[in-house]
């Protein structure tokens, strides 16, 4: 009787972390589903090349530099038009859709960046949808809410992974999905799905490294197959090599031990360069296949600005959850706003070892992942920005959304604040539950 009483707290949690759970994925499920049921345009941020991309997979593997979209994308294109870009095309139905200079990037791809993972991926979840009727834009939208429930799922447990309440916790996925970045990458076909969710799995597996659940060289397959799906996902890699690295050398002053250099210096090594090579591969198997020279996308220059680097620096981290250049909605702004002050506090708390993370070595822990999430938020524009100078010869400003891949770490970074504070833990899923019904309605 004594060990079934004992036993009755540490159940009840778990159910309730099990039904929180199941909670995020219908909602997120919820959420997508309703988007779409209104979306008819494009997304602004290329859903147009990714559709032709999701189109072709299947049946090519993937899209070559310098190829054509294909009639199905350009005639869809010509019915919905874009978001705050309107029509392209003659018009929906009138005339035919060879002339490229209707359509966006004189008519080829500026999707031939991508690997096929994420395409793949949603195409095959997306085809039973189709076996009914859907069109496959909407199924390919649809999916989306998949891949919502996955990264907010995982995102969860990370912040469970450091005993954050269920209360904080669940206020800080509800606030991720208000973020604009959320919705533009979840209600539309979009490769940054790929990305947060990438992080999402990182920053769960990350947990589990510096907690002592998971070897770290989880982190080799991890990193490789999330860069494989958006080049952008390095940032998150990035963070959780960093993150596991300083926790064993610095912060729990293991950095004369061989043992901390084969467990957590070694397979966070190994795990960069492998992700690293794969994008070199990729770069190789794009040059080798390319059809012809790939789209102008109008963004590049050929002078690097004196000041890029300083101005850059605070992208991510002064605009977490943030999308460029259409403007947000009033509720989108507000979640960015609350988003970044409690990421930014959340990081500035664990470097100077505030934290109310009530783990053993919670401060240590806490300090890490400050570090390590905090040290990648300011560096990864300004890094992506001349890495794309040196190995292209030309300037190019990563929008915000290049940094969505951080968002798991941010979030998690501010729940290690809030940790157990139910009151702030309940404000934060009352104002997200307001933010969620103006911005996704």
């Amino acid at each position: 009787m004594t060990t079934e009483v004992a036993a009755d707290p540490g159940e009840r949690v778990r159910r309730a972390v099990r039904w929180v759970l199941a909670g995020i994925v219908v909602l997120a499920i919820a959420l997508v589903a309703t988007s779409v049921q209104r979306q008819a345009p494009f997304s602004p941020y290329d859903e147009y090349v990714y559709f032709d991309y999701l189109t072709k997979v299947s049946s090519q593997g993937f899209v070559r530099t310098g190829e054509e979209v294909g009639e199905f994308a350009r005639a869809e294109l010509e019915c919905r038009g874009v978001a705050s870009y309107g029509s392209y095309g003659d018009g929906c139905g009138i005339g035919d859709v060879e002339d490229d200079a209707l359509f966006p990037y004189h008519g080829l791809t500026g999707a031939d960046l991508y690997t096929p993972v994420y395409f793949a991926i949603t195409r095959v979840l997306a085809q039973p949808l189709t076996w009914f009727g859907m069109g496959l834009l909407d199924a390919g939208r649809m999916v989306g809410g998949l891949w919502l429930a996955a990264a907010a799922s995982m995102t969860f447990l990370a912040l469970r992974r450091f005993r954050v309440g269920l209360v904080p916790a669940a206020g800080l996925v509800l606030l991720g999905m208000t973020t604009p970045v959320a919705q533009s990458s979840f209600a539309f076909i979009s490769t940054d799905a790929a990305a947060i969710t990438a992080g999402a799995a990182l920053a769960l597996l990350t947990a589990r490294v510096i907690t002592g659940a998971s070897s770290a060289w989880w982190l080799v397959p991890v990193g490789l197959l999330g860069v494989l799906a958006k080049p952008q996902a390095i940032g998150a890699l990035g963070a959780a090599l960093l993150i596991v690295v300083v926790h064993a050398l610095v912060t729990q002053g293991r950095w004369r031990e061989a043992s901390a250099w084969r467990g957590a210096v070694l397979p966070a090594a190994v795990a960069a360069v492998v992700a690293l090579a794969a994008q070199l591969v990729w770069g190789r198997i794009r040059s080798a296949t390319a059809v012809g020279p790939g789209a102008n996308l109008g963004v590049g220059s050929e002078h690097l600005p004196p000041d890029s680097i300083i101005r850059l620096l605070d992208n991510v981290l002064l605009n977490v959850g943030a999308v460029q250049p259409v403007e947000a909605q009033a509720s989108m702004e507000i979640a960015v706003a609350v988003a970044t002050a409690l990421a930014c506090a959340g990081i500035v708390a664990g470097v100077i070892g505030l934290s109310r993370q009530p783990t053993p070595k919670g401060a240590s822990t806490a300090r890490s992942w400050a570090i390590g999430t905090g040290a990648l938020a300011v560096l990864m524009i300004p890094v992506l920005m001349l890495m794309t100078w040196v190995l292209d010869g030309s300037y190019f400003e990563p929008p915000l959304r290049y940094g969505a891949a951080l968002l798991p770490f941010l979030l998690v970074s501010a729940g290690m604040l809030l940790a157990r504070s139910r009151a702030i833990g309940w404000a934060v899923v009352a104002l997200s539950a307001v933010l969620i019904g103006l911005s996704w309605s």
